[in-house]
């Protein structure tokens, strides 16, 4: 099972993933699981084992696609 969520508040984007453990694949998956922080540019990834949160700060005046 996965979950994806997606939320915006204005120029923050959140983002929440949630996989179980019933989806690891063809080669078992171990890398999916991961503790700590990814910092890059603007984006801030929290990853707590089976879900992440990602924070996203867009420019001013940047349009969101898709």
């Amino acid at each position: 099972m996965r979950i994806e969520k997606k939320f915006r508040i204005n120029r923050l984007e959140i983002a929440f993933d949630y996989r179980d453990s019933n989806g690891w694949g063809r080669f078992g998956g171990g890398w999916n699981w991961v503790v700590g922080l990814q910092v890059g540019g603007r984006t801030l990834i929290l990853n707590l084992l089976i879900f992440s949160i990602t924070f996203y700060i867009r420019k001013r005046g940047e349009v969101k696609n898709g």
